[in-house]
């Protein structure tokens, strides 16, 4: 059964958001709950929208639930309704099932039936073949370098004089501590000194020839870790620091001139006592813990005291973010998180300046995502691929590709990305974006490589 179209209209108008996606039914379903104090499923909003085909009718308790929803005593009262409206707008109109076609009306009728079936099925033909074309001109805007030596996803991701450091990350089985190095001038990966022990989802950036990594994820059986560590890229070598003030996982970033240095992680107790350090070269570290609510954390970390200090954090509490430097400040993008043990993806965008430690709410994106990846070129941030759903729902794997302009507040969809992905890292290179590694194909991540004609 498929919902009268001025239904669904007072379905989005109740729900405040248009309706465009199988995704949104998500949301929408959590929603009619909450006001209704009843259940309905994401599956049966889909149906009734129209995004899943089935002959199946919807049960009374589910079209009462949708009355209660819009503001009806039951779905009764809202058929006695609409039909007094029609009525009122044209009294003399007869009900179609109170006609008796004649012969000639049928047989009219399957000759139009025909023409359609024809067209219906030449339309499918032409939208497949635009497909195909749509999709081989957007693989003919990139091109792949030398994949990464293994699958991976969720591994930390510096680029260095051109050259890109791959570190750690997640096959399909097991989290890795592989350090692979690719030179830009040989056009190959080679493995330097790996990492003390396997790490995903840690925070990593560059800082005077090193990379800094903090926290990250361990696996289901550890969780996430405190530990925090760098690699000295000149010496090849691993040096311990001190570790995080709480156990978590998520992204790091640098920022700003030769002061400050800004990144992050994610996860932990947020009661850990935290020390506070003097203005100087800086990291930022930002984070969350998930349990029945998320509570993100955001910290600074100072080089040369090696001391960690507290700072504010956003409003919508959330992890996964995409986490940007734009000019002297950082963007958080989107997200996920726990809202009284209820999963949500989050498309909120926030500004934080470093100087007055406050966060300024941005433009959200045009639909929720979370585990993208973002960079900041030629004055805008651009944000790649993400999922929109549960990260173990392939349809929930995009490939988009959009950008957020800082004079109009605005954001744009560019040209796609060449493979559906999440999990993956991001920078650009004389102009060029390069995309690398990341999940596109569940549970496998993949090994492409791809950087801009």
């Amino acid at each position: 059964m498929l919902l009268p179209e001025e239904l669904k209209h007072q379905i989005e108008e109740k729900y405040g958001h248009p309706i465009r996606y199988p995704k949104d039914c998500e949301a929408l379903a959590a929603h009619i709950s909450r006001i209704t104090d009843g259940t309905i499923s994401a599956s049966t909003l889909k149906r009734l929208f129209g995004f899943n085909h089935s002959s199946s009718q919807s049960n009374l308790y589910t079209l009462d639930l949708i009355a209660r929803y819009i503001g009806y005593a039951n779905w009764d009262d809202l058929n006695e309704l609409s039909r007094t409206t029609d009525q009122e707008k044209d009294p003399d109109q007869i009900p179609i099932s109170d006609t008796e076609p004649n012969l000639s009306t049928v047989m009219d009728r399957q000759g139009k039936n025909r023409r359609l079936r024809w067209l219906s099925v030449m339309g499918i033909i032409a939208v497949v073949v635009l497909i195909g074309f749509y999709r081989i001109g957007r693989r003919n805007l990139w091109y792949e370098l030398a994949p990464l030596p293994e699958v991976r996803g969720g591994g930390g991701f510096i680029n260095y004089n051109g050259d890109l450091f791959y570190l750690g990350g997640m096959d399909a089985e097991f989290i890795r501590d592989n350090n692979w190095r690719y030179s830009s001038i040989e056009h190959i990966w080679r493995e330097e000194t790996p990492m003390p022990a396997g790490c995903a989802e840690m925070g990593c950036t560059l800082f005077e020839n090193k990379i800094y990594c903090f926290g990250g994820w361990l696996g289901e059986r550890l969780g996430p870790t405190d530990l925090a560590e760098c690699y000295n890229i000149e010496k090849k070598s691993w040096e311990k620091l001190p570790k995080l003030p709480l156990k978590s996982a998520g992204p790091a970033v640098t920022i700003g001139n030769q002061i400050y240095i800004i990144g992050g992680t994610a996860g932990g107790n947020d009661e850990t006592p935290i020390s506070n350090s003097p203005s100087g070269n800086l990291v930022y570290v930002l984070g969350s813990s998930i349990g029945r609510s998320t509570k993100t954390c955001f910290f600074r970390y100072d080089p040369s005291t090696k001391n960690y200090t507290k700072l504010s954090v956003f409003k919508v509490q959330r992890v996964n973010v995409s986490l940007v430097v734009v000019g002297n400040h950082i963007m958080a993008i989107g997200g996920n998180s726990f809202r009284d043990g209820e999963y949500m993806v989050n498309k909120e965008v926030d500004e934080y300046d470093p100087i007055s430690n406050n966060w300024i709410p941005k433009a959200p994106l045009p639909e929720p995502l979370t585990r993208s990846n973002a960079l900041f070129k030629d004055r805008e941030v651009h944000l790649f691929g993400g999922s929109g759903l549960y990260e173990n729902n392939p349809k929930a794997i995009n490939n988009q590709h959009l950008v957020y302009n800082l004079e109009t507040n605005n954001w744009r969809v560019e040209n796609s990305l060449p493979y559906e992905v999440f999990g993956h890292r991001c920078t650009h290179q004389n102009g060029k974006i390069i995309i690398v590694g990341g999940t596109n194909r569940l549970p496998n991540p993949s090994r492409k490589v791809f950087i801009e004609k």
